[in-house]
């Protein structure tokens, strides 16, 4: 219950802040490389993370809370343009079929 109740809270914030941060995406190629659906919640570290996808266009929340949003790369991969607590140019890339990430700081998430 406790779980569910963050996830809201998440989602919440992250649709308030998308905005903040969509600007920098909008700058971006508008030919997006097709890719799977990430949308949804994930885990890191046995927390809560949630991608909310809009075509080639990610806001993303750590297990933290902190917000990013992040563009896609190519057919399995993206890279965070911004983001509180982030590290521009971070990238990360698909596995499993699309059922984790692994991110170039060595990190991985896994599809909840």
């Amino acid at each position: 219950m406790k779980n569910l109740k963050r996830r809201d809270a998440l989602k919440t914030v992250a649709l308030a802040a998308g905005g903040l941060f969509a600007g920098n995406a909008m700058a971006l190629d508008t030919r997006p490389p097709k890719i799977p659906s990430l949308d949804g919640s994930w885990i890191s570290k046995d927390k809560a993370c949630a991608i909310f996808q809009q075509g080639s266009v990610l806001l993303i929340v750590n297990e933290r809370g902190d917000l990013a949003t992040a563009h896609t790369t190519g057919a399995d991969s993206f890279t965070i343009v911004g983001g509180n607590g982030w590290a521009r140019g971070l990238s990360a890339k698909l596995l499993d079929r699309g059922k984790s990430i692994q991110w170039s700081d060595a990190t991985s998430w896994a599809k909840a």
